[in-house]
């Protein structure tokens, strides 16, 4: 009773707000709760069609939807009429969901109500009575509808308890299973060769030991593409791949500055936790969740109230290492005082900005050591630094030894 008087309360603020009307439904798809005038377009609709609009059965697919993205859902019912919705979580189950709507994504024209007319096999003679019933539907521009229908998830989700963990992961598979599927695409539209990608492989090392979750996360999803595009989908054989891939990360995560012990307790469970997994989209949640454990380990900053400033600009200086970076820069960026991000950036990493940045075109110059046909002078430059005396010395500062010493011991 509780959580339905406190769901009432925010649905009915939410849709003063708003001026969308909202129902609930439950998990069988029947209403249980009606906030706001819905349009009488629907039941018009209904009755002209002879019931061809099942909307119990609509709205409950719907629903289901939402649950298994873990967000809220935007679609079509059978008449044209964009809805959104969200789940409704309790005790780890579907107990049913809020649906929000009907609304226009553009003003209703002639067109729109003949198309209508002509799905259905209606007669002309109703033209002017639909045409007037959805003039009263709300009319939203697209980007708007997508963050009114972010808006109610947000607002559900606060009543909920250890759901919200439950539709947030979720969430992260879906948007992980998406960006594969895209990576998939471009291999086969590319007609690549099912070679092993091994420069992204050490651009991941790299960003590991840098502790750039961010863009670590971005070259994984290409890397699990490749994966499960050359392996055919075979889980054994993709199974036997993250193995040593957690090695290479693990190994990374400790040259970046990891505690070697912390890593050792999580490295021994990996068998067992991946002998355990018997689907590929559980595999590759899987994988992400291990990667943000090296890369947190570098900079645990994750459970800092400032996770989200400093992830940002970690990725930032990764990505923009050549270029000639400025604390400014950085600090325009995050919308922080100078000042204050250089001491919050040395307080959450350990680095100041310009320490860290130096970090990071050092590690990249080892990668391009390893290659003889390039001058000093040129790998100098090509990591951002001005020129090749200053180069050496910060390398030698960092590694205790010269670029040429360095690219002697790789011999």
């Amino acid at each position: 009773m509780e959580f339905s008087n406190k769901l009432q309360d925010v649905l009915t603020t939410y849709f003063y707000s708003t001026d969308i009307p909202l129902k609930v439904v439950n998990q069988i798809g029947n209403e249980v709760l009606n906030i706001g005038d819905m349009t009488v377009f629907c039941s018009f609709f209904r009755e002209s069609t002879d019931k061809l609009c099942p909307c119990s059965q609509t709205h409950l697919y719907a629903s289901k939807q939402a649950v298994t993205i873990g967000d809220a859902y935007i679609f079509s019912c059978p008449a044209g009429l964009v809805h959104f919705t969200v789940p409704l979580m309790l005790e780890d189950s579907f107990k049913g969901a809020v649906l929000a709507g009907p609304v226009l994504l553009e003003f209703p024209d002639i067109l729109m109500v003949d198309e209508i007319l002509q799905k259905y096999n209606l007669p002309v003679s109703l033209r002017g009575k639909m045409s007037s019933y959805l003039k009263a539907i709300p009319v939203i521009e697209p980007s708007k509808l997508r963050h009114l229908s972010k808006l109610l998830f947000i607002v559900v989700l606060s009543l909920m308890g250890e759901e919200k963990d439950l539709l947030d992961e979720r969430n992260k598979k879906s948007e992980q299973q998406s960006h594969l599927s895209e990576s998939i695409q471009d291999f086969k539209n590319e007609n690549r060769e099912p070679f092993y990608p091994y420069r992204a492989e050490k651009e991941l090392l790299l960003k590991v030991k840098n502790g750039d979750i961010i863009g670590a996360k971005n070259v994984l999803n290409d890397l699990l593409g490749h994966m499960l595009f050359s392996s055919g989908g075979n889980i054994e054989i993709i199974k036997s791949r993250t193995l040593e891939l957690c090695t290479l990360l693990s190994r990374a995560s400790i040259e970046g500055g990891a505690d070697f012990n912390k890593l050792f307790g999580s490295n021994y469970n990996f068998l067992s936790e991946i002998n355990k997994i018997d689907n590929i989209e559980d595999l590759t949640y899987w994988l992400v969740n291990i990667l943000d454990k090296f890369t947190e380990n570098v900079f645990p900053v994750n459970d800092s109230k400032n996770a989200t400033i400093m992830q940002r600009s970690i990725s930032f200086i990764n990505e923009n290492y050549k270029n000639n970076l400025t604390l400014d820069t950085l600090a325009n960026l995050v919308h922080l005082n100078s000042s204050y991000f250089s001491s919050l950036f040395k307080k959450e990493t350990g680095f100041s900005f310009s320490s860290y940045l130096n970090k990071v075109r050092i590690e990249k110059s080892k990668l391009l050591l390893k290659n003889y046909d390039e001058s000093i002078l040129n790998i100098a430059l090509e990591v951002g630094f001005e020129d090749q005396s200053y180069f050496t010395k910060v390398f030698k500062a960092v590694t205790k030894m010269t670029p040429k010493e360095y690219q002697q011991k790789l011999i």
